[in-house]
Formats: C-alpha cells, sequence, structure tokens
C-alpha cells in the first residue's frame, strides 16, 4: 500500500522548513529518504525553472537567464 504524499498541499515556506527537518541527520546518523522524496516532490510541483539563452545585445555572446517561479 502506498501513502499518499502528506506534503503536496504545503506552501513553499512549509516546504523549506520540512526540508529543513527532513534532511538533517537523527539520533542514529540517518537520513528519512521517504520524506525527503516527498518534500522533493512536492517542491517540484509548486516551482517551475525556466532557462533562456539570449544573444547579448553588447557584443559577443550570449546571456544565460534562468526564472525560478512560484506556480
Amino acid at each position: 500500500m502506498t501513502i499518499p504524499n502528506p506534503f503536496l498541499d504545503c506552501t513553499l515556506p512549509e516546504l523549506v522548513e520540512a526540508w529543513k527537518v527532513f534532511s538533517a541527520p537523527r539520533k542514529d546518523g540517518t537520513l528519512d529518504h521517504e520524506a525527503m522524496e516527498w518534500v522533493s516532490e512536492a517542491v517540484d510541483e509548486k516551482l517551475y525553472l525556466q532557462a533562456s539563452i539570449i544573444p547579448n545585445p553588447l557584443g559577443a555572446g550570449s546571456i544565460n537567464i534562468v526564472f525560478l517561479m512560484e506556480l
């Protein structure tokens, strides 16, 4: 039986806090990998990454523009 992701309805600040909690080692030194995967999946649902490369209007080369937007 698969447990549904409990983090999908969280806000971005709540997900940041959850990541801080679950990425810290437990007392026995292990990590909660399942919770970290859930938080990561929820963050992927909240954020959109857009990358573009445009010609440099000042001369040679190009400019990389990256947007990370909350959906």
